[in-house]
């Protein structure tokens, strides 16, 4: 009997044991299933994402982002202003200049504009999610003008999300300063030579995604300003010395006397520049 105890003791203790094994597998199945799962949704998610970008480059439009998926996180890199990430999984990069805030959620307005000084620059492209309150002060109804009718624009600072002035106060929400040529983010002046980098103040996740930017559009401005002045010196037929003068003095806030020569180049029948 007790020999016969044992034995369906220890095939309960087995059966038990093999239980648990099993539980164990199917666990970690699912487990893996889910991950594999998640990853191919980022996948898809950041594929889509980062067509839609491409679509809006080099025009001046507006685009919804609301596909009929789980809600998801869109993290960009503090080290590549061009890169992102969908749910810590999917890394896309794109070539142009993304402002944009972190956020849970898959609902974005997503709106494109060039930076033309005086030739195309870049493309900028501005992300925000749809529900994002913005409120503008009196003074900046250029700013708000471009706001309305695609983004969230309230008529109080209180409780907005973002809160645009021209000078500083205190608000519950996060507080840009926009002054001449300036824009103050997280307590910092920064160069805004146009009004393209009052846009990107307003839509950066941070100071740091900002500046990261602003540095990487001012490379693109020189990068282009030595091109255009290399075919400027492949020119025949006219004096374009004045041309490689203006070029070579050129900065982002002092361009108008390289649109004044371009003209007058064609004036003269002669071949532009740009």
């Amino acid at each position: 009997m007790n020999r016969r105890g044992q034995g369906m003791q220890f095939s309960l203790t087995f059966a038990m044991f093999a239980g648990v094994i099993l539980l164990l597998l199917f666990a970690m199945f699912a487990f893996k299933y889910i991950g594999l799962q998640e990853k191919k949704e980022s996948v898809d998610i950041g594929r889509n994402l980062n067509n839609l970008i491409t679509s809006a480059r080099g025009n001046n439009q507006y685009l919804v982002y609301n596909p009929d998926i789980p809600d998801f996180d869109l993290q960009f890199s503090l080290s590549n202003c061009g890169e992102f990430w969908i749910n810590n999984y999917m890394q896309v990069n794109t070539y142009d200049t993304l402002f944009g805030s972190s956020s849970l959620g898959n609902d974005y307005v997503i709106w494109s504009t060039t930076w033309d000084e005086p030739y195309e620059i870049a493309s900028l492209i501005y992300i925000s999610p749809s529900d994002r309150s913005y409120y503008f002060s009196d003074g900046l109804g250029y700013l708000e003008t471009k706001f309305s009718g695609h983004f969230n624009v309230v008529d109080n600072a209180n409780g907005a999300d973002v809160v645009v002035v021209s000078s500083s106060g205190t608000h519950s929400g996060r507080e840009i300063v926009v002054g001449t040529n300036q824009v103050n983010l997280d307590g910092r002046w920064y160069n805004a030579p146009s009004v393209e980098f009052v846009y990107g103040a307003i839509f950066a996740e941070s100071a740091t995604q900002y500046n990261c930017n602003y540095e990487m559009l001012l490379s693109r401005f020189e990068i282009l300003k030595n091109i255009y002045r290399a075919k400027v010196q492949s020119l025949a037929g006219c004096n374009y010395n004045e041309m490689i003068m203006l070029l070579d003095s050129m900065a982002v806030d002092n361009y108008e006397a390289v649109v004044d020569e371009n003209y007058r180049l064609s004036n003269f029948d002669c071949e532009v520049v740009f």
